[in-house]
């Protein structure tokens, strides 16, 4: 992270985040100092991090995109980060209104403005949106990378998506040719437990060591999470027995789950063991 990039960033956030003419004054002070596009990246990306609002990160694109230059790649990768930015702040209505325009001016058509939708829309739970930049992608001629169909798959997991539909994008994204990660993993995981369907999630699991793919702490807690749903507690104590041994050291999440399923039989013995 430049320096000057976080005099810049400092110096807009003493302004009001609706004040459009005092950001383009605050940016247009720091402009002899940025480089672009990266300065411009790193201060949006610091903004999404930092700002509450939203509209200060919305303004500063449309300020910023005149000064970096006008090649396509240099404002896409301003437009990239900023739905970035607009995503973590929670307004994936801003983030879709920037691709949108990127889409418009010639500078929004990549993998990249994409996938950082697809993450917007994720964050936000928005299932359908995330399904529909997916299918705009294809129709645009762009191929789904891993990252997108991670999005995906988590916003549709999260989102209460028929769970048979977001398997369909995992084996959709097995026929691209794609290689799915631990990430993906987590998020078919996840989806299996919130609807408590522990054959599928079972065999998720099972998907990931055929694969060789390393399990993590959300990995197992999301599996056990699954299996005290279903009461099937000598598995999920099986399960905790196999992340120990794997080396991953149980967690409050870990326990707190285990205690609630005992709870949940009412084996109140068992439970107040795993509390001690």
């Amino acid at each position: 992270f430049s320096a000057a990039a976080g005099r810049c960033v400092e110096t807009l956030l003493r302004v009001a985040p609706d004040d459009r003419r005092a950001l383009g004054a605050a940016l247009a002070s720091s402009r002899g100092e940025l480089v672009a596009p990266d300065d411009y990246c790193q201060v949006l990306r610091e903004l999404g991090d930092r700002a509450k609002s939203a509209l200060r990160a919305f303004e500063v694109l449309h300020a910023a995109l005149p000064h970096v230059g006008n090649g396509a790649v240099d404002k896409g990768k301003l437009l990239t980060a900023s739905i970035g930015a607009l995503g973590k702040m929670g307004r994936p209505d801003l983030a879709r209104r920037a691709f949108d325009a990127g889409v418009a001016g010639g500078y929004g058509n990549t993998v990249f403005a994409h996938s950082a939708l697809f993450s917007a829309f994720a964050r936000s739970v928005l299932a359908n949106e995330a399904m529909g930049v997916l299918e705009s992608m294809k129709g645009a001629g762009l191929r789904p990378t891993t990252v997108s169909y991670n999005a995906v798959i988590d916003a549709c997991g999260k989102g209460g998506v028929d769970l048979w539909f977001t398997l369909g994008y995992f084996r959709q994204m097995l026929k691209d040719g794609l290689c799915p990660d631990r990430k993906t993993f987590n998020s078919l995981l996840a989806a299996c437990s919130r609807v408590g369907h522990l054959e599928d999630a079972r065999a998720v699991f099972d998907e990931m060591i055929h694969l060789g793919i390393g399990r993590d702490i959300y990995t197992y807690n999301t599996f056990i999470d699954a299996i005290c749903k279903c009461g099937n507690m000598e598995l999920a104590m099986q399960v905790l027995l196999d992340m120990e041994a794997k080396g991953v050291k149980p967690n409050v999440v870990t326990y707190s789950t285990l205690i609630d399923g005992y709870s949940k039989l009412e084996k109140y013995e068992e439970a107040l063991k795993l509390c001690e």
